[in-house]
């Protein structure tokens, strides 16, 4: 009797063991985004409908001002990257303390317009706000649907893009540091790159090879 319980002891441990193997090796070697990704391009290019997000949301007490403006005259504070449209807002912290807001990269900027630009960040932004500051920003973004136009929309904040193409762009922009992409940015290379996901045929990997060059 003790013998069979030694051994049944042993068979359980050695299935934890594998068990644990197993899951470990998924979480390494699966990109997450595999998850909860989708292969949907509405809202990009041509393409009706909102494009597919997960919902974002600002830190606690920190509001922004609506409507967000594609066009304003006034002194802003200016963040951002990209070859699309630019959006106006202030940015309000409620806190007593000071706050980093990040707008992260895929997070989605749609037009309330159908004849005009959808935008997207392709690289976190981070604006440092002192305690009970409200700050005007201008962001820059890319542009999602090269035909359209930017005209004069309001711009509404829908979330971060969950297609399986975009995360795997803004996946290897991860290890560019900042100043890499301020100067990438000064050419329309990736902004032709995103073009070929929203309005192409895909992305491919000798986009990504292009991307690892810079």
């Amino acid at each position: 009797m003790k013998l069979f319980s030694i051994s049944i002891i042993i068979l359980i441990s050695t299935i934890i063991f594998f068990s644990s193997c197993e899951k470990e090796d998924l979480e390494i070697n699966d990109p997450p985004y595999d998850l909860f990704s989708t292969t949907d391009l509405s809202g990009f290019g041509n393409r009706p409908g909102k494009p597919s997000v997960t919902p974002y949301f600002f830190p606690e007490n920190i509001e922004i001002s609506i409507p967000i403006l594609s066009f304003d005259t006034g002194a802003y504070n200016h963040y951002g990257y990209g070859w699309g449209g630019t959006a106006y807002f202030t940015l309000i912290n409620n806190n007593n303390f000071n706050v980093d807001v990040t707008f992260p990269e895929r997070l989605v900027i749609i037009a309330d317009d159908d004849s005009s630009q959808n935008n997207i960040l392709l690289y976190p932004i981070k604006i440092p706000l002192l305690a009970k500051e409200s700050r005007k920003i201008s962001l820059t973004m890319f542009c999602t649907n090269k035909e359209k136009c930017i005209w004069d929309p309001h711009y509404e904040i829908i979330g971060q893009s969950n297609n399986e193409q975009i995360f795997r762009l803004t996946n290897h922009l991860k290890n560019k540091s900042e100043t890499a992409i301020a100067i990438i940015d000064q050419y329309s290379d990736l902004q032709d790159i995103l073009s070929t996901i929203t309005d192409g045929n895909g992305l491919t990997q000798a986009d990504l090879d292009i991307i690892s060059s810079w």
